[in-house]
């Protein structure tokens, strides 16, 4: 299937090699949207999980795929998503807990959506009450000492063009767009801690942190880890950038807080009472 529906796409192009493999299917895809050919991307990415290249189950599949095309997120790289995978799984642990649920750091919105989805496939008729975001919608903030990436390797390199103000920036609007389905959630535009100020007191079940750097990490868990219910769970995005790495391995030594850590580079750190 992925080579019939690559032949198709690329009998309506210059001539191109076929790609065969999740890296090249990344470039394709790519190439492909930097053209301006977004359905003919989605198209290698339906392929390419047809073919059973980074496999998932199939609920996952159909709902990261709506997820991507609500928010207009790119479909690559194909490996991110066993990522938003295991944030799916980890979802699923606290269905049946009481509490609230808040996103730090929701850029488009994919990984948003991927959450009400799932929420809404255990509640019929979920509309996005109980659920949170707080986002600049202006991008990263200020990387401060602590978020300096050190190393000439293609990782460190790749982190340094992106670890800058502004970085990662969607508008309100454009998030909003994209999470209409639930009309509900609860928008907290502003920076971290701030944003936090004035808030009503609430029991959180599942929290998402996806902030990068430093400041607003450590602020995010002096501000969610107290308020978790029993049972709850936070869910740092990127324990492998520096800053982010930092900011749970001081707050979890100075509270005497276990986390554990996924294949996929997050941090989990769960209260069992």
């Amino acid at each position: 299937m992925l080579l019939r529906v690559l032949k198709d796409i690329f009998s309506r192009a210059p001539a191109a090699a076929l790609p065969g493999d999740e890296a090249a299917c990344n470039r394709t895809m790519l190439a492909l949207i930097d053209q301006g050919r977004d359905r003919d991307a989605l198209a290698v990415y339906d392929a390419a999980v047809a073919a059973g290249i980074q496999p998932c189950e199939r609920g996952f599949d159909a709902a990261y795929r709506r997820a991507l095309v609500a928010t207009g997120t790119a479909p690559y790289p194909l490996r991110r998503r066993a990522r938003f995978h295991r944030l799916y799984r980890l979802l699923g642990e606290v269905l049946e807990r009481e509490g609230e649920l808040a996103e730090c750091g929701c850029y488009r919105g994919l990984s948003s959506h991927l959450m009400l989805g799932r929420l809404k496939l255990a509640e019929a008729g979920f509309s996005g009450r109980g659920y949170c975001i707080f986002d600049s919608f202006e991008g990263l903030s200020e990387p401060g000492a602590e978020d300096y990436i050190a190393g000439d390797d293609a990782r460190a390199q790749s982190l340094r063009r992106v670890c800058q103000r502004g970085w990662f920036a969607a508008s309100l609007q454009d998030v909003r767009r994209g999470l209409a389905e639930f009309p509900d959630v609860d928008y907290r535009p502003g920076w971290i801690p701030q944003s936090f100020e004035g808030l009503p007191e609430r029991r959180y079940r599942f929290v998402h942190l996806d902030l990068d750097l430093h400041d607003p990490t450590l602020a995010a868990l002096d501000y969610f880890h107290p308020r978790l219910a029993p049972g709850g769970i936070v869910v740092c995005d990127d324990y492998d950038w520096p800053g982010e790495r930092k900011a749970i391995e001081a707050f979890c030594a100075r509270h005497g807080v276990a986390f554990e850590t996924t294949p996929q580079g997050q941090a989990v750190l769960r209260r069992e009472r």
